[in-house]
């Protein structure tokens, strides 16, 4: 109102001038107060249009009804994660209902040895090109009894009997929960008594026991698979599929939140060092002589002096490899003219050969 006053004042005094005549002068300056004006207004519009969308989204007492209490938490897995994330969330009193998922008979997650044999491998291709795994068909209408599911889902264990840990104890442990003392013959020979190795019977009990204690195991459904989870509004749904002897029950439950420590190394990996050239050169339909590592004991007790070939040279490989003797050399079709031990596992128990005939002469193929 002051701007339109002060315009009109600058042109009375032009007409004062010149009476019943606007100079253009007079006109520009109306303009131009009239435009700064109205951007003025545009901007403080806008402004306190910005404010409101902030307080809108800011998580303050006024907007409390727009937001949803996460009273009820589900946990998918009882391994190390899982064990952990129910101590926390317990503790913190804050949750009326905890659930924890695991869709093995007992915690301990990838540390949880097989009682018996896992079933073959049969679908090559398919763990090649990492689809081994689909979803499972859920029924139409929940809970359901269903046949017992014959899809691999790959939830047997890739521990074997003497399986050590390669890192230190301390690291391994949660900052409140000390991995006990407890050491293996073995491992003392080999790094002293005050080896920082543990053996994987021990990582095992350490991550059953946290799930032990204050009641947490009544939190625990085991031999339960979390088929899927949707975001339904504020909630979400789990499908759930428990294993039985001779059929599978289905249901659904609902939660505020979900903590997903289901782990990342469940399907086995399979890589191909070159496409197959025609049929059969993947191996698919032949059983090979081979020893699963999951049972190696039983193959050191008979032929510890037995000299074995190894295809593949992971960690693990090398690991089983130093409780025998191994004779590395070309192995026919890897693409390689040798192959060389890693440094790092440069041990006494691995001689090489150079030579192809020296290294096939006598050997027996271990490929897993």
């Amino acid at each position: 109102m002051a701007l339109v006053t002060f315009a009109g004042m600058w042109c009375a005094i032009c007409r004062l001038a010149v009476p019943n005549v606007w100079c253009l002068l007079c006109l520009w300056q109306l303009l131009g107060v009239c435009s700064l004006w109205f951007r003025g207004h545009v901007a403080i519009d806008a402004k306190m249009a910005s404010t409101e969308e902030k307080r809108a989204r800011s998580p303050n007492p006024a907007n409390q009804d727009a937001m949803v209490a996460i009273k009820r938490v589900a946990v998918i897995g009882a391994g190390p994660g899982g064990a952990i994330a129910v101590d926390a969330l317990a503790k913190e009193k804050a949750f009326d209902l905890i659930r924890v998922f695991e869709r093995r008979e007992a915690a301990g997650g990838c540390w949880l040895g097989d009682t018996t044999p896992p079933p073959l491998l049969t679908d090559l291709e398919a763990l090649a090109n990492r689809t081994a795994d689909p979803p499972v068909d859920i029924p139409d209408r929940l809970p359901a009894q269903t046949p017992k599911l014959t899809q691999p889902r790959f939830a047997d264990s890739s521990v074997y009997p003497y399986l050590e840990t390669n890192v230190d104890a301390i690291p391994m442990s949660f900052s409140q929960e000390p991995i006990p003392s407890d050491r293996s013959p073995h491992s003392v020979a080999l790094h002293g008594e005050d080896t920082p190795f543990r053996h994987w019977t021990v990582i095992r009990r350490y991550l059953q026991s946290l799930l032990e204690r204050d009641g947490y195991e009544d939190l625990v459904s085991y031999s339960t698979t979390v088929e899927r989870v949707e975001k339904v509004g504020h909630e979400w749904k789990l499908t759930l599929r428990r294993d039985g002897e001779r059929s599978d029950y289905w249901w659904t439950e609902w939660f505020d939140a979900v903590v997903v420590a289901s782990g990342h190394y469940s399907v086995p990996l399979f890589q191909r060092a070159a496409p197959p050239r025609g049929p059969g050169e993947n191996g698919l339909g032949r059983q090979l002589p081979v020893f699963d590592r999951a049972w190696f004991k039983s193959f050191l007790d008979g032929h510890e002096r037995r000299k074995n070939m190894w295809q593949r040279l992971n960690a693990k490989a090398w690991d089983e490899a130093g409780v025998d003797e191994l004779n590395l050399g070309t192995v026919p079709g890897a693409g390689r003219k040798t192959i060389e031990a890693p440094p790092a596992y440069d041990w006494d128990t691995i001689r090489k050969l150079p030579l192809l005939l020296q290294a096939l002469q006598g050997l027996n193929t271990k490929a897993f």
